[in-house]
């Protein structure tokens, strides 16, 4: 079992430095599930597809 990433380590906002890693092992953690993600990491969902779209990643729900 992968750990969630701590939201205090992963940056804020306004921060334009996203670790893809973290993100995606925070999504996978969830299944993807992007609105129980960001609960997880305290943010607002709009927040994680900042960050995701900042990190170049995309939920696999998408490409399909």
């Amino acid at each position: 079992d992968l750990a969630l990433p701590d939201p205090h380590t992963l940056p804020l906002q306004k921060s334009r430095a996203v670790d893809p890693v973290s993100l995606t092992a925070a999504l996978k953690q969830t299944r993807w599930n992007v609105a129980q993600t960001a609960r997880n990491l305290g943010v607002s969902r709009m927040t994680l597809y900042r960050w995701m779209k900042r990190a170049g990643i995309e939920s696999p729900k998408t490409l399909i």
